[in-house]
C-alpha cells in the first residue's frame, strides 16, 4: 500500500510541474515557484552585428587600353593598361534577435591608373605618350543563412558602375595625332554566393568565398581622335548588355575576442563591361590580388 501510495504521489507531482511548466502560473496557483527543468531552458538570443573594413591591392589582366598603332600608319607600341591599382570596402551586417537570416550591405571601390611613354630618335624623333585610369564602385545588398555546419548561403542585388578614360598623343616628324576616349557601364542584377569557414583552430580558420552575379544595364563610349595624316575619327557607343561577374577568395582568419582580421587573396572578373579603345569592341574586366579585412562584432 505504501508503495502505491508513493507512486501515486509522484505521478501527481510530475502531472503537476508540467502543467505549470507548459502554462502561465496564476496567484491562485499552489506551486507557483517551481522551478522550469535545465532540459528546457535557451538562453536568449541577441541582435548580433558586425563592421568589416577592407583595403586591397590590385593586378589587371587586360589590354583594352592597347593602342599600338592606333595613328594607323605607325606600329609605335602604345600600351598604359594600369597593371596596378588600390581599393577597398565597407560592409555591414546585422542578424536580428530570433531571426535565422542575417542582412548585409557592401559598398566596394577600386582605382587604378596607367601611362606609357615611348621616345626614339634621332636621326627621325618619334614620341608617343598615353594615359588611362579606369574605377569600378559596387553596391551590394544580400540575405544570408547559416547552415550550422561553418556554411553560409546568400542571395541578393548588386549595383555596378564603371568608368574608364584615355588620353593620347604621337608625334613624328612633323605628322601628330591625339586621341580622346572614354567608356562607362552602369547597371543592377541578382547576385548569389557561398562562404565557407573551416576552423584550424581555436583562433584561426581557412575562409573561403565564392559568388557569381548578372547585372544588366548599359554601356556607353565615346571616341574623339585626330590625325594630321588621316583626318578626324568619331566613334560612339550605347547598348544595353548582360555583364556576367564571378568573384572568388580564400584567406586566413585570426580571431581574438570579438575581433578578426583576415589575410588573404581575391579574384574579380567582369565580361563585356568596359570598351577596347583601338577596336570600339566591349572587353572585360579582370583583376586579382591580396586583400587585408579587419571585423568588429558587436552584440550577439
Amino acid at each position: 500500500m505504501t508503495l502505491a501510495k508513493n507512486c501515486l504521489l509522484s505521478g501527481i507531482s510530475a502531472l503537476t510541474i508540467a502543467a505549470v511548466t507548459a502554462a502561465p502560473a496564476f496567484a491562485a496557483d499552489v506551486v507557483y515557484d517551481v522551478p522550469t527543468p535545465p532540459a528546457v531552458e535557451y538562453p536568449a538570443q541577441g541582435t548580433e552585428a558586425w563592421v568589416s573594413l577592407e583595403g586591397r591591392f590590385n593586378m589587371f589582366a587586360s589590354n583594352s587600353f592597347d593602342l599600338t598603332g592606333f595613328t594607323y600608319y605607325s606600329n609605335v607600341p602604345l600600351d598604359p593598361s594600369p597593371d596596378s591599382g588600390w581599393g577597398g570596402s565597407v560592409e555591414i551586417g546585422v542578424k536580428p534577435a530570433g531571426m535565422n537570416y542575417d542582412f548585409v550591405g557592401r559598398f566596394t571601390y577600386l582605382d587604378s591608373d596607367g601611362d606609357d611613354v615611348y621616345e626614339y630618335g634621332p636621326p627621325a624623333y618619334i614620341f608617343a605618350e598615353a594615359e588611362a585610369e579606369q574605377t569600378l564602385m559596387l553596391a551590394d545588398f544580400e540575405v544570408g543563412r547559416e547552415l550550422g555546419v561553418g556554411t553560409r548561403l546568400h542571395a541578393g542585388l548588386r549595383f555596378a558602375h564603371y568608368d574608364s578614360d584615355l588620353e593620347a598623343y604621337y608625334y613624328y616628324a612633323g605628322e601628330y595625332a591625339a586621341l580622346v576616349a572614354d567608356s562607362t557601364f552602369t547597371g543592377i542584377g541578382p547576385r548569389i554566393g557561398i562562404d565557407h569557414r573551416m576552423g584550424l583552430t581555436d583562433t584561426l580558420s581557412l575562409d573561403l568565398s565564392a559568388a557569381a552575379a548578372a547585372i544588366y544595364g548599359k554601356r556607353e563610349g565615346d571616341l574623339a581622335g585626330y590625325s594630321s595624316i588621316n583626318g578626324s575619327r568619331f566613334d560612339s557607343v550605347s547598348e544595353s548588355v548582360w555583364v556576367l561577374n564571378g568573384e572568388a577568395s580564400a584567406g586566413l582568419t585570426y580571431t581574438a575576442g570579438n575581433a578578426s582580421i583576415t589575410g588573404g587573396y581575391r579574384v574579380d572578373y567582369f565580361s563585356d563591361i568596359a570598351s577596347d579603345f583601338r577596336s570600339g569592341d566591349s572587353a572585360n574586366y579582370l583583376s586579382h590580388g591580396p586583400f587585408l579585412k579587419a571585423t568588429f562584432k558587436l552584440g550577439g
